[in-house]
């Protein structure tokens, strides 16, 4: 009778967890108590699994989370960006176009090309200069003096602050007429900029024959700067972060062989640092590198849905949720996702794994 005690217990909590949730209750009270009798239910049937399936036991929570947050939805967009889906037919039938909605994007969409052209400039460009100066201050912070601590933390509060706050102060800090930075250029004996309009930048812009066409088709201009500057601003410090303390994991055992030998303070950082710091580098490129193709909120607060401006991003919100066709942004929501997925690919094939250590 006792081998049937957890079969009895388990049909009586499922059973329970059905009445619960035909109840007459909100679906918000159901979803809570059938939470509660699924929980239960899990850590009874864990105290009865044996110990060499139990490790794979415990995953079971985690890939039921990334089974409903992640998979279901990216289910959903396949389904809405192959159908005609309108705020007019969203409660109706949908009909079934197929690829339209992404051939559409490639050949009639005049801002697609533009928005992706610009969505891979700012993950390229974030990702040079936040590795190059998180690398930098990583290396030039790695040795101990008096305030190493209260400068590190000072670092990071930019990465504490919401992505809307950094655009929405430093659009104040940029303007023409009353910014900070451009009430402070004159006194230091420099002219104003126009650091939010689609201006070229003065070394770009002056070029013959190319210069106009690089400001205005390759975004070399001060709004798309302006961009990159405030990413970096915020975002760098992270790097840094994760950079330093890789370099402080790092044995001391090739050093002294490398200045026993003689080597330089480049030739130390090219042949020793670098690649025992390979496998760091690789984790910040990916975590920075989806985190850059995710940007919405700063580029909003700065500049909103301008469309000199806009990335993959605003343009899934303008598409989607100004004009209402799901189906197209659902299209645009699945090429973000495989961009990602392609970013994720090429760093695991130059950077893999075992490589460095």
């Amino acid at each position: 009778m006792k081998r049937f005690i957890p079969a009895i217990a388990s049909v009586l909590l499922v059973c329970g967890t059905i009445l619960v949730m035909l109840a007459p209750f909100p679906m918000a009270q159901k979803l809570s108590a059938g939470s509660i009798v699924i929980l239960v239910l899990f850590v009874f049937w864990l105290s009865k699994v044996p110990d060499r399936v139990f490790p794979y036991v415990l995953s079971i929570p985690s890939l039921f989370i990334l089974i409903v947050i992640t998979l279901i939805p990216i289910g959903f967009l396949i389904i809405v960006s192959i159908h005609k889906v309108t705020l007019l037919n969203f409660r109706k039938e949908w009909p079934f176009v197929g690829f339209e909605n992404f051939l559409h994007l490639l050949k009639e969409d005049p801002l697609f090309i533009p928005c992706l052209i610009r969505s891979l400039q700012l993950l390229f460009f974030g990702l040079l200069f936040q590795i190059v100066l998180g690398m930098g201050l990583a290396l030039l912070l790695n040795r101990d003096f008096k305030y190493r601590s209260v400068i590190c933390t000072a670092l990071l509060l930019p990465v504490m602050t919401n992505s809307i706050v950094v655009g929405m102060l430093w659009k104040y800090m940029l303007n023409y007429y009353n910014g900070f930075i451009n009430l402070l250029l004159p006194k230091l004996g420099l002219q104003a900029q126009p650091w939010l309009t689609n201006q070229g930048l003065p070394l770009i812009k002056d070029l013959p024959l190319v210069g106009t066409w690089l400001s205005k088709q390759f975004n070399i201009n001060f709004a798309f700067f302006s961009i990159i500057f405030t990413n970096t601003w915020q975002w760098m410090p992270m790097v840094f972060l994760l950079l330093s303390a890789g370099l402080a994991s790092l044995p001391q055992e090739p050093y002294e062989a490398a200045r026993v030998d003689g080597a330089s303070g480049w030739q130390t950082f090219r042949y020793v640092t670098l690649p025992m710091l390979r496998p760091v580098i690789k984790v910040v490129l990916v975590i920075r590198g989806i985190d850059i193709m995710k940007t919405f909120g700063m580029i909003w607060a700065l500049f909103g849905n301008a469309s000199i401006t806009s990335t993959l991003n605003i343009h899934i919100y303008t598409v989607g949720l100004s004009t209402h066709n799901y189906g197209r942004s659902s299209a645009l929501s699945l090429i973000v996702v495989a961009i990602t997925l392609a970013l994720y690919l090429l760093l695991q094939k130059l950077f893999p794994d075992g490589e460095g250590r």
